[in-house]
C-alpha cells in the first residue's frame, strides 16, 4: 500500500507540474510549445511502457541458475526411482 501511495505521490507532482507548464505555455502564445507540451503525457506513458516491456526481457533473459534446487530435484526423482523398483512399479 505504501508503494501505491508513493507512486500516486510522484504521479500527481508530475501532473501538477505539467499541468503548471501546459497553462503557462498557452498563455505565451507559442504553439509550437503548447503542442510538445500536449503530447507530454502521451510521451510518458509510452516510454514507462517500454521501459517495463525491456525490464521484463531482460529479467527473463537473464535469468540466475538455480544449481541447489536442481541437484535436489535430481535427488528427489531418484529417491522416486529407488521407491518404483522397490515396489516393483513399472515407469518410464
Amino acid at each position: 500500500m505504501r508503494i501505491f501511495i508513493r507512486d500516486s505521490i510522484i504521479v500527481g507532482i508530475i501532473f501538477l507540474i505539467w499541468a503548471i507548464v501546459f497553462i503557462c505555455t498557452s498563455n505565451s502564445g507559442n504553439l509550437a510549445l503548447l503542442e510538445a507540451v500536449k503530447a507530454f503525457p502521451g510521451h510518458l506513458l509510452i516510454t514507462i511502457g517500454y521501459y517495463a516491456v525491456c525490464n521484463v526481457c531482460y529479467s527473463i533473459l537473464f535469468i540466475s541458475d538455480c544449481v541447489n534446487e536442481h541437484k535436489e530435484l535430481i535427488d528427489e526423482l531418484e529417491e522416486g526411482r529407488k521407491y518404483f523398483v522397490s515396489k516393483g512399479i513399472k515407469y518410464n
